[in-house]
């Protein structure tokens, strides 16, 4: 089984037009080293005016899916929906709700804002409110927390509107919503501060920062006590509803849009001009996916080959990945975890390559945190070897691009099209 996170936002094509792509996205969370895939895209003026001629045709080619799985080379997979990871716009337009500035725009709880004349907008300072369930949000028992278009992703089965509608998304909620809103206060000094921070206090706040360990008290309460309840916005509300995301689904980064708004980025550069945007989008993709599928065919028809030049000997593996005796193409890491520098390569009566290699007697981290730089093989690597060995190219985990750092050292990084290559 495979699980899928579904990402929906729009996507504005030109500063000077109000013209708009609404592509529906999903990645695959058990592996998330894949790139999003897109599912549909709308384009238009605005954002699609109606909510069930936009999603219909996604809800009723899921729901066979859902039911039957996918069939590939003979083995049917079975598909679960995951979650869906949107910013606070999008959300309350795919699920049919009231907007997240509204007085009833919470998704989670039953809060009922209310405006503050000092901050100028809606805001919410209660704690602890009842969370909302899904029966009750499908009958329409939430009042005005429901608009008049009912959104058809009720019709997918075992999707509970309420906890498969991620609000923790860190892109979103915690770095350009709460972290941001906080550096522009302080900066600018709209939190209730009159005037603004001067450089020097900058200086002092960025040092702050970069020494800064987490409270132990709640970070809304001291939150309220230190800026008042009229600040309470929707983001700062939905801190409380974080933890109740990462009890569903785990770790934060699991439920975040980067990897969705990496892959819109995208989507925005295969627009080159101002007409038919949509087609434009759809051909680039069509031509990248046939670019893609005569490499891998080429790819499975490159023979393992060596090419000397005199001294140089360049080992060729498969399509665009080859190592050889030059100190910058040399280095590799093995399935045993060795690094090792290639010395030379040779063939065997079969045509089998053997590569003739050093492997290096110290490295290690070449950072600690905020992981461990070993788990994405970057390593810091004395310049010191030990004596020869023989290695299989499949022994090959990665190649490596090598970095000078000191006169004895190097900080050697992966290539990652060569990871597992071998």
């Amino acid at each position: 089984m495979i699980s899928i996170n579904i990402n929906i936002d729009g996507l504005p094509v030109h500063k000077s037009s109000k013209f708009q792509l609404w592509p529906i996205l999903c990645n695959v969370h058990e592996f998330p080293y894949l790139q999003a895939l897109p599912i549909g895209i709308f384009y238009g003026k605005s954002k699609p005016t109606d909510v069930n001629e936009f999603l219909t045709p996604f809800v009723d080619e899921i729901i066979p899916c859902l039911e039957n799985g996918i069939v590939v080379n003979d083995h049917t997979i079975s598909i679960k929906l995951r979650c869906f990871i949107c910013d606070s716009p999008a959300r309350a337009f795919v699920k049919g709700v009231v907007n997240f500035n509204g007085k009833d725009g919470c998704l989670k709880c039953t809060i009922n804002g209310e405006y503050s004349y000092l901050s100028r907008t809606v805001v919410f300072p209660s704690l602890h409110c009842p969370l909302r369930t899904d029966a009750i949000f499908r009958r329409k028992g939430y009042g005005k927390h429901h608009t008049t278009q009912e959104s058809p992703l009720q019709r997918i089965p075992g999707l509970d509107m309420i906890k498969d509608f991620v609000v923790a998304d860190p892109l979103h909620l915690l770095e350009l919503g709460v972290m941001k809103r906080l550096l522009t206060g302080w900066q600018v000094g709209n939190l209730g501060y009159t005037g603004k921070f001067s450089s020097h206090h900058i200086q002092r706040l960025s040092a702050a920062i970069e020494s800064i360990k987490l409270p132990k008290e709640k970070f809304i309460e001291e939150f309220i006590r230190i800026y008042g309840e009229q600040y309470i916005t929707s983001n700062i509300h939905n801190l409380e509803h974080i933890v109740g995301d990462v009890n569903q689904f785990g770790s934060l980064y699991t439920i975040s849009a980067y990897p969705f708004e990496s892959y819109l980025f995208q989507i925005k550069n295969l627009v080159r001009q101002g007409n038919n945007c949509l087609e434009q989008v759809v051909n680039r993709m069509l031509e990248r996916n046939a670019i893609h599928e005569r490499g891998d065919k080429m790819s499975e028809n490159i023979t393992p080959k060596i090419i000397r030049r005199g001294s140089y000997v360049r080992c060729e593996i498969k399509n665009e990945f080859m190592i050889s005796n030059s100190f910058k193409d040399a280095w590799f890491l093995t399935k045993n975890l060795e690094i090792v520098k290639m010395i030379d390569a040779t063939t065997d009566c079969n045509g089998g390559i053997t590569l003739h290699g050093c492997p290096v007697q110290n490295y290690s981290n070449f950072f600690e945190l905020p992981i461990r730089s070993s788990c994405l093989y970057i390593f810091l690597v004395k310049l010191f070897l030990k004596s020869g060995k023989t290695y299989n190219i499949n022994d090959i985990t990665c190649k490596f691009v090598a970095v000078p750092y000191t006169q004895n050292t190097i900080v050697l990084l992966p290539l990652l099209h060569t990871i597992c290559a071998g």
